[in-house]
This record gives structure tokens, sequence and C-alpha cells, in this order.
């Protein structure tokens, strides 16, 4: 996530804060997917039957409202939430690895009110409520929850969103919670944010910053005019549906990026290796390197490969560039831009003396900070 503030319309200080590493340094909404959010009233589940599941390596559960899951003895070993194995305020397993065995098996099986509760054969009793072993399931159609608890679904968009551009208010987020995770969920799902409202001087993106969680250290910066921002998901998202063979080598080819040079006192010779549209690993999009001033020379690939990769690449450019993805916008005083740089690819127009002296001040935000300060409030404010 990149932000950046202007304090003055003319002339005065600029501010930026990212969260990620910067992909392109310093250009009607879809949903990728829907959440389904569970909350404590969401799962009534109740357990009417157990039974082993052939070839008894797991225990199938019937449910009083039709249906049923199996679950692997090993993993409810593993899982169990006694306090002996679970840690219920630190939230975290304390079952030692040489207490399972390949050939874990229960003694006893037996329903409960609450759930089903097991009888190990080394002695150990586990109790699982029901509700948890439902949400738990091992059905890849049901994980939708664990999915937008991890990374929120995006909203694709295009130069319509120069019309109605998402808005914060420093204010607001500084002060209440639920505005804060209003902002954080927004920048997740759109990429994008304007933040008003923020006081002359340095420190307002400190103080924003600590409200969310820390500065990410980085040599990267910038300077420029109006910023230019380009949707990458939704470009890359229309070269899956019209250029896929495009699309399949840019997720395919692995480029290097080697960044070398000074800041301060301190030398850097950063190499990363990872293809231009990087996958998450259920195939969704996770983040766009288009980086031209540190793209290596060096591709480690043969020489038709090499073709088809740059054929692929600048067809990706000419959608990126297109006026169809991207929109423009001019900080106002008290304003700051604050976008997800592992999506949005951000450029800024020529800037002259004439229109005033200026300072640029910036931060990075780490995504997983960001996320789990969003997941902190959501449960704080019973929306999980």
């Amino acid at each position: 996530m990149y932000a950046r503030q202007a304090l003055r319309a003319a002339t005065g200080l600029v501010r930026w804060a990212a969260v990620g590493v910067p992909t392109a340094p310093c250009p009607a909404h879809t949903t990728l997917y829907t959440c389904w959010r569970a909350s404590s009233s969401s799962v009534s589940a109740a357990v009417s039957s157990v039974t082993p599941h052939p070839p008894s390596t797991s225990l199938q559960v019937f449910w009083k409202g039709g249906g049923s899951d199996v679950y692997p003895y090993l993993w409810l070993r593993d899982n169990c939430q006694c306090p002996n194995c679970f840690h219920s305020t630190a939230f975290a397993r304390m079952i030692p690895l040489d207490h399972l065995h390949p050939n874990t098996s229960p003694k006893s099986v037996q329903v409960s009110e609450t759930g089903v509760e097991v009888e190990w054969t080394d002695g150990h009793l586990a109790s699982y409520p029901a509700d948890w072993l439902h949400q738990r399931a091992f059905d890849t159609t049901r994980h939708t929850h664990q999915q937008c608890l991890y990374k929120l679904p995006k909203k694709l968009w295009g130069s319509e969103l120069s019309q109605a551009l998402p808005t914060a208010s420093f204010p607001r987020i500084m002060a209440d919670d639920a505005a804060l995770l209003n902002f954080l969920t927004a920048v997740e799902q759109l990429g994008v944010v304007v933040v008003r409202g923020m006081r002359e001087g340095v420190g307002e993106i400190e103080r924003l910053t600590q409200r969310v969680g820390h500065l990410k250290v980085t040599h990267y910066g910038g300077d420029g005019g109006d910023n230019l921002l380009a949707d990458a998901f939704h470009a890359a998202s229309h070269l899956r549906q019209h250029q896929r063979q495009h699309y399949h080598m840019l997720t395919d080819t692995i480029v290097d990026f080697e960044d070398i040079g000074t800041q301060g006192s301190h030398q850097y010779h950063a190499i990363s290796r990872r293809p231009m549209i990087q996958l998450d690993h259920d195939g969704s999009l996770d983040r766009i390197s288009f980086n031209q001033m540190v793209r290596s020379s060096v591709f480690q690939v043969g020489v038709e490969r090499a073709t088809a990769w740059y054929n692929a690449m600048l067809a990706f450019r000419d959608l990126v560039c297109h006026p169809q993805y991207q929109i423009k916008y001019k900080l106002k005083a008290g304003e700051m831009l604050v976008f997800d740089n592992l999506r949005v690819l951000h450029g800024r127009l020529g800037y002259t003396s004439s229109e005033g002296a200026r300072h640029l001040e910036g931060a990075y935000w780490a995504w997983d900070e960001v996320r789990s300060r969003r997941r902190v409030l959501s449960t704080k404010l019973g929306q999980s």
C-alpha cells in the first residue's frame, strides 16, 4: 500500500505511505469472489451420529440438518481443543509432535449435546464442538470465510472510478475504529483511497501509521506532479479472458528484478525473482511486478520464449496505459493518497518548479500488518 499526502495545493509538503514492496516504482466494479462472513449465530450445527469412515483412518460426522463431513483421525488428534493441547488465550496448539502417530485412532467416540467426544487409544480425552467441526469441514466449497479472513475480495475498476474515488476522513479514522476498519477494507478491496482532513506539518503519516501498524523500511521514493493510477488486476483479468496465451506467458515466466544503489551511507543490491503477473496458490491474482527501471537485462530463458514474453508484456503495457483502465487525480491541501502497491500501478505527470516548492514525505506499510489490523478490528466490532 502506498500513501501520499499533499499539505498545500501549489506549494508545500507532499506525503506518501505504501503497503508492500514497490512493483511499479513510482501507472462498473467487478468482484473476483464473494465473501461469506460467519458470526457466532450464523452457524448452528448439531451432530446426529458418527461412524468410522473407510479405510478406518477418519471419522464421518452426520449432521441433524442433513449431510455429513469426514475428518481424518490425525487431524482430529492434532487439533484437540482441550486445555492441555490448545492455549485458549494465545490461540496456539500445544500438543507435541511426538504425540502424533500414523496409526492414531479412537478407542471410543460418542455424540454429546455440544458435539463429539473422543477417547483416543493413548487414553487422551478430547471434545470437539459441533460448530467448530462444521466450520472446519474438509469441503473447499465452504472455505470462503477463511479466504475472506485471509484476503478480502478485490473489486476491479477502470476510468469510471475517477467519478467516485473512495475517500476517508483522517480525524475519523484516527478516533473511530469503525471508520478505520472501513478505510482498511476499502484499500484492500479497491486498492486506492484518498484520505482528507490532514493537518499541515510533518508527522501526520507517522500518526496514521501508528494507528495501522508499523513502518516498513525501504529505499524507494519518488516525486512528480498529478497522480496517474491504473488497476493492473483489471488489466490482467482482461488479458486472461481475451489473450490467454499472453496471460500464461506472463504468469509462467520468471523475471529477475535487480536494484543497485546507495541511500545515505547504506549501499544496497536487491535481487528478486518472480513472474510479472504472480498468482496465489488458488490461481487468483496476487501481485503485479511491472517495473521497467529495475527489470534485469539478465533474462534466463531461451530466445523464442524471450520474444514471446516481450510480446505478452507489451500487450499488457497497452492495457494499463489505455485511458479505460486509468484515473488521474491531483491531490488537494490536506489530502493523502493511499494505494495497494502490489496491484495499482502509480505514475506521476511532469512537475515544474514554477508550480512551487514541494517536499515529499512517505512510508510503506506491510500488507501482513494491515490485514492483521483489519482482522482484529472486525472481531472487536463483531463483523467477523
